[in-house]
């Protein structure tokens, strides 16, 4: 096959793959923080559905993704993971944006308020939660060591913003703030490190019907591993979704089939190939 040839085919498997993204899609849109119903968490739970097919709209509401954190914990679940449950459930992905947050903190069910009386009707909430705490300060840029922190009980009068409660949470995490050693982390204080930088040139691979394409794009915003940016074509400057999988690389998905690939390349590099498989 000509330079030329492979030239077309790539552009064509391109424009397929973006085709899927259609401008009538059904909105979901993932909320910061959210808490579950019962004891299995559903979409309709962590994310607005928004969709012109109200029927539509109701079973995607309706889908079952894991059951619900235990009391007193939570779970952080990304975008990228809730793609993959919607996969999992035989949900077809060419229909569907996604918007919102990037992560979604699940609580369980609300429970009733334990209360303590003592003496004259006096009432204090009883509170057995964990949080993580520093155990030094934290500068902006650090990534934060399991030897960092430590879980405390949490502090009744402290403030309302969502704080980390498990380890797991934050070890390996970016820091966007300094924290003060001894004080509990807020979530919104950090970050998953950043693998792609909007203007860089990165590497885009796709794969459909057995063919696999390998391209140039630049970067329409940051991201970090497990994230959906927006990148642009350097052959006609459309701009469409990509999945974060590596240091400046992203891969292109349809209809549910999510590709990976764990070999690094040099994001200037101008690469343009066909393999089959």
């Amino acid at each position: 096959m000509t330079r030329s040839a492979q030239t077309k085919v790539v552009l064509y498997f391109v424009a397929v793959l973006i085709g899927n993204w259609s401008a009538d899609a059904a909105e979901v849109t993932l909320r910061p923080q959210s808490h579950a119903k019962g004891s299995l968490v559903l979409l309709g739970d962590v994310a607005e559905v928004k969709s012109s097919d109200e029927h539509r709209s109701e079973v995607l509401k309706r889908v079952e993704l894991f059951p619900a954190p235990s009391p007193h914990h939570t779970k952080l679940m990304h975008v990228r993971e809730l793609v993959e449950l919607l996969v999992l459930n035989g949900i077809d992905l060419k229909d569907l944006e996604f918007r919102g947050a990037r992560t979604t903190r699940i609580y369980p069910a609300v429970e009733e308020t334990k209360v303590v009386v003592a003496g004259l009707q006096t009432s204090t909430i009883e509170s057995s939660e964990m949080v993580v705490v520093t155990r030094r300060a934290l500068n902006r840029g650090d990534l934060v060591r399991d030897a960092d922190i430590e879980l405390q009980p949490r502090d009744p009068k402290s403030v309302s913003y969502p704080q980390a409660t498990e380890r797991q949470d934050v070890v390996g995490m970016e820091v966007l703030y300094p924290i003060r050693e001894g004080q509990p982390i807020l979530l919104n204080q950090l970050r998953k490190p950043l693998l792609i930088k909007r203007g860089e040139l990165i590497r885009v691979r796709a794969r459909a019907a057995g063919v696999q394409v390998t391209t140039t794009a630049k970067a329409e915003q940051d991201g970090a591993l497990g994230d959906i940016v927006m990148v642009q074509s350097l052959e006609n400057r459309e701009k469409y979704p990509a999945h974060v999988t590596g240091y400046q690389q992203v891969e292109v998905y349809a209809a549910g089939t999510v590709a990976s690939d764990t070999t690094r390349t040099p994001a200037r590099r101008q690469t343009l190939s066909l393999e089959r498989r």
